[in-house]
């Protein structure tokens, strides 16, 4: 079975983070995942039929998570945290 190359991501920003980005995306579709897990205090991960396989060695922090995420996304989402707006509609 030959897996597609998976789509690479390119924006502007820090490219090594982006590469890394990249390398997980490329491995979770190589390895056949269903989910690519960044959490802080584990390493990068892929869910691989309902198992947790650990596809990094060093456990992340969340300023490593956002500083390979976030360059990959569109400006609106990385408006965080959301605005509130001045006048919310309160429903009693």
């Amino acid at each position: 079975m030959t897996v597609p190359d998976p789509i690479e991501i390119r924006a502007t920003g820090n490219t090594s983070e982006l590469a890394r980005l990249n390398n997980w995306l490329h491995t979770l579709v190589s390895d056949g995942g269903s989910d690519l897990l960044l959490i802080p205090g584990a390493p990068a991960s892929i869910r691989f039929e309902g198992e947790i396989r650990f596809i990094d060695t060093k456990a992340l922090n969340g300023r490593e998570i956002e500083a390979a995420v976030l360059p990959a996304m569109n400006s609106a989402a990385t408006l965080w945290p959301p605005r509130r707006a001045k006048n919310p509609i309160r429903i009693p």
